[in-house]
């Protein structure tokens, strides 16, 4: 099923063991989990963690026993983190949900390309492309 995903992953030195994830998780707390890592300016490796989690190890980053671990492992204290997966930043997360659908953006990453929009992983040859359109007007 993810046979041509995990060969390009591959072919970039990465080892994807997409056959170990059992669901598609619900990423809020992962987003308001990178959205804290922000204010400690390690919002790198926090998204290299989730990915890592998620993609390699297979486990659910919708858990919130799971990513609370994932930032303690990363030197955040585990009570702010709960503090942060609070109702007022998960609807904070919602609402930019509800913007992506208003835009029809339906895949990561997601860009905006002077009037173009481009969803998913796309080539770097259809990047180019796109952005060339964009600087002619």
């Amino acid at each position: 099923m993810y046979e041509n995903m995990t060969l390009k992953a591959k072919e970039a030195g990465i080892n994807l063991n997409l056959d170990s994830i059992s669901k598609t998780p619900n990423t809020i707390l992962s987003h308001l989990l990178i959205i804290l890592s922000e204010k400690f300016n390690i919002q790198n490796e926090m998204k290299q963690k989730i990915y890592e989690t998620y993609f390699i190890n297979g486990q659910d980053i919708g858990d919130r026993n799971i990513l609370i671990n994932i930032g303690h492992d990363l030197k955040i204290d585990k009570i702010l983190i709960e503090e942060f997966f609070n109702t007022e930043n998960i609807n904070k997360v919602n609402s930019y949900i509800s913007l992506a659908r208003k835009k029809n953006i339906s895949g990561v990453p997601f860009f905006e390309i002077g009037k173009e929009m481009v969803s998913g992983a796309q080539s770097i040859e259809l990047l180019k492309e796109v952005i060339k359109r964009n600087l002619q007007h």
